[in-house]
């Protein structure tokens, strides 16, 4: 079974599902919706390629911890420092959560973990230019929670229906 397809489509979908409701109706629940319908597809595409990715369970080594503590540091800080400036942390969140992938995608030979985080990073800059410069809050959802969500959905199908999955 792909993990980490289906850890990367769960972000996405939750990214998708808390931030398209800044976007009113009918435009939110249209897109949470579709979001929905993204991770049903995701999950048939896993369970139809059950066995047939690695086995043994996912490489959870050292170096990903690490990282995965640099991510938390790096949120909590560079939210309380934009809490504190009157911006909402969704783009920091964002641009930490890409910034993440960049030393997964090396540790795990996965060049796609790498162009999923830089798409990723690239929304929060997005989202942050976008709040610094006065956008609607609807704007910087957009920007920087639901097209991150939509990448991460859409990332983790491919790396569900691509013919050699990697391990996370």
């Amino acid at each position: 079974m792909n993990i980490g397809s289906l850890v990367g489509g769960s972000f996405g979908l939750v990214y998708v599902l808390v931030n398209a409701g800044a976007l009113g109706t009918p435009a939110g629940p249209v897109v949470q919706v579709a979001g929905v319908l993204a991770f049903v597809a995701l999950l048939v595409a896993v369970l139809r390629r059950r066995g047939t990715g690695p086995s043994g369970p996912p490489h959870f080594s050292r170096g990903y911890w690490l990282v995965v503590l640099a991510e938390v540091v790096a949120i909590v800080a560079g939210a309380q420092v934009l809490n504190a400036l009157g911006l909402p942390p969704l783009p920091w969140v964002t641009i930490v959560v890409g910034v993440h992938f960049l030393p997964l995608a090396r540790m795990w030979s996965a060049p796609s973990l790498a162009r999923v985080g830089v798409a990723l990073a690239l929304c929060g800059i997005a989202g942050l230019v976008a709040a610094v410069t006065g956008a609607s809050p609807a704007v910087v959802a957009l920007l920087a929670g639901v097209l991150p969500g939509a990448v991460l959905l859409a990332g983790a199908l491919h790396g569900a229906t691509r013919p050699t999955p990697v391990a996370a």
